[in-house]
């Protein structure tokens, strides 16, 4: 992506910039100078991410050379709005996507490809899968697997190589389930365990077979799902909220682990509309509460300060900021997306 950047460092927000912070595009470029730092624009000593090349972008955006300590770049110009829209954040890069066949990985496959991302998604249902590669096109190939079974996990990412490169850049380890809520003294083993199978042990055996690669390539970005659910347990929803807090903790032991070569964060969504989760867990409360679909619907939103259970792009757009150049000085971060209905 571009550097919204000044040395005044102003906020930087999950979309596009709004103008606080110009763009610029350097008038002419010394030959040698074939890619771009995609680290911070001051730190010119950093290993570099995955950069776009000279060849990529110079049709539409000019030639790029990297900031330095004294300003600008000589005889740099602000880039239009228009310039800025035509740069896609992920050209060049693979991206994994598991939990793809899910109203969220879905979206998140959708974006990273729209950004220029060549990607690959995974999910149990292979015919629903190849049925989003058709709508995607031709840059999403996918495997179905089931996210607890190591052998399986171990195909897909192999199959990605195969596919894609031989590289992967980006994991988002979407993959997850509710499983049955209910007291705990009515909770099941197996539901118990099969909750920490998909949420733990998939988002584990994704990052165990991914990470060597990362490492060959000296970069990668992997964005976890927890849920506010892991950082404030949910009653009746003790299996999910314990799964989703060790979420939370694997990305933070990992963060530690793998800096500076690849970043780990984690997404923590509240209730979300037109997600199978929800749909779980409104049907669960309306047993478990005795209360209409309208109702708990009021009960959940009366509880967010900013009116509304969370979007489906609202999840979407802090995922791929994570997963982004935009984000290169975050790790170890577990970021709700709640409305302020979860505030630590």
């Amino acid at each position: 992506m571009l550097w919204e950047a000044s040395l005044s460092e102003p906020l930087l927000l999950l979309g596009r910039p709004l103008g606080a912070s110009p763009v610029f595009r350097a008038e002419s470029a010394d030959a040698d100078q074939t890619t771009r730092n995609n680290n911070h624009p001051l730190d010119t000593d950093s290993p570099a991410r995955p950069a776009r090349t000279r060849t990529d972008l110079s049709t539409r955006c000019g030639e790029w050379i990297p900031w330095n300590v004294d300003g600008l770049p000589r005889g740099s110009h602000e880039l239009t709005n228009e310039e800025v829209d035509e740069i896609m954040e992920f050209e060049n890069q693979v991206a994994l996507v598991t939990g793809a066949a899910g109203a969220i990985g879905k979206a998140i496959a959708m974006r990273l490809v729209q950004e220029g991302a060549r990607v690959f998604i995974s999910d149990l249902d292979q015919a629903r899968l190849d049925a989003i590669c058709a709508e995607l096109g031709p840059n999403c190939r996918g495997l179905a697997a089931d996210v607890t079974d190591q052998a399986q996990v171990r195909r897909v990412v192999q199959a990605a190589l195969a596919a894609l490169g031989n590289r992967i850049d980006v994991l988002i380890n979407v993959a997850g389930m509710v499983g049955k809520g209910g007291p705990v003294e009515e909770m099941s083993l197996e539901n118990w365990e099969f909750v920490f199978a998909v949420n733990c042990r998939g988002t584990f055996l994704f990052t165990k077979e991914v990470v060597p690669v990362m490492k060959r390539s000296g970069h990668g970005n992997i964005v976890n799902f927890s849920s506010k659910s892991g950082k404030t347990g949910s009653a009746l929803m003790s299996a999910y909220s314990a799964a989703k807090a060790a979420v939370i903790g694997f990305t933070q032991a990992l963060a530690f682990e793998l800096a500076p070569t690849i970043r780990v964060n984690c997404v923590c969504p509240g209730i979300t509309e037109d997600t199978g989760v929800w749909s779980n867990v409104s049907a669960d409360y309306v047993q478990n509460l005795k209360l209409p679909m309208p109702e708990v619907v009021k009960k959940f939103t009366s509880k967010v300060p900013l009116g509304r259970l969370a979007r489906i792009d609202d999840v979407v757009n802090l995922t791929c900021f994570l997963a982004s150049a935009r984000a290169d000085y975050m790790t170890g971060q577990a970021i709700n997306v709640t409305g302020g209905r979860e505030m630590h």
